[in-house]
């Protein structure tokens, strides 16, 4: 049985990879952040390890807890949503060192073991890791971050027999959106006149727009597992995703400001 290591497993897209990867016959260990935190994932069949991404020496240490491993899913992340003029400095440093640095941590400390099983590396980044929207910069960056990371990363483990692919998911029905919600909110009472408009309208749109299942993204990272040859890069759900992914690369930035535009829905102005 193949074992696989879920980092950041105790909710929300974490626990539909971690459950639905049972369901695939998988062995899987899912991290979480405290003893409390671990008991609905060993209800589910998953095996509870309690993990701080940014606590470097447990990282360090991750090898002593897994025997083997033949896929690392790493899903831990944070959202720091509002406008750059009010961002918080800390908030934005203690989201890239979730998003990116400890991503890289627990890369480099199991490198190893997926060696040793020509195993796979899947991250989940983010549509916004290669599309980027207002209001969203800080995270944005630290997803990019994560893209430019696994590619680097999937040249260097060229002939290893090690697969990497990243898992770009658009909006997802998680704790994390109405989070985002009251913090943009929050955001628009403190902003200058200039952002009001665009923060309405993004606010309206994360309302409006219905968001996905957090399963389509689990489901997409069982397929990469479980192909020879996996595609590297998969938006989930492709649509309508994929229109911004691709036009972000194909047009130039005054087109893929006017194409976030179009798509964003606007709010309804009285009579």
């Amino acid at each position: 049985m193949k074992t696989i290591l879920v980092v950041g497993a105790s909710r929300g897209i974490g626990l539909a990879i971690a459950q639905h990867l049972v369901g695939q016959g998988f062995r899987v260990i899912g991290t979480v952040r405290s003893e409390s935190a671990g008991a609905p994932l060993l209800a589910a069949g998953i095996t509870p390890l309690v993990l701080d991404v940014t606590d470097h020496a447990a990282v360090a240490e991750l090898p002593e807890h897994v025997d083997h491993l033949d896929g690392l899913v790493y899903n831990a992340g944070l959202s720091v949503a509002g406008p750059v003029e009010l961002l918080d400095i800390g908030r934005a440093q203690a989201e890239v060192d979730v998003n990116y640095v400890g991503a890289a941590a627990v890369t480099k400390a199991l490198l190893p073991l997926l060696r040793a099983r020509r195993g796979h590396i899947v991250y989940v980044t983010s549509v916004n890791g290669t599309a980027p929207v207002n209001f969203y910069a800080s995270y944005s960056a630290s997803k990019f971050a994560l893209e430019g990371f696994a590619e680097a990363l999937a040249m260097e483990l060229e002939g290893t027999g090690v697969k990497v692919s990243v898992i770009e998911p658009g909006i997802c029905n998680t704790d994390m959106l109405p989070q985002d919600i009251a913090v943009l909110e929050a955001k628009k009472e403190q902003a200058p006149d200039y952002l009001v408009p665009q923060l309405e309208d993004t606010i309206n749109a994360i309302k409006v727009l219905k968001p996905n299942d957090p399963q389509v993204v689990a489901h997409a990272v069982a397929k990469v597992l479980q192909q020879s040859r996996p595609r590297f890069r998969v938006v989930a759900p492709r649509v309508p995703y994929a229109v911004m992914t691709v036009g972000h690369r194909l047009l130039p930035l005054a087109g893929y400001r006017r194409l976030v535009a179009l798509s964003t829905p606007k709010r309804k102005t009285p009579h």
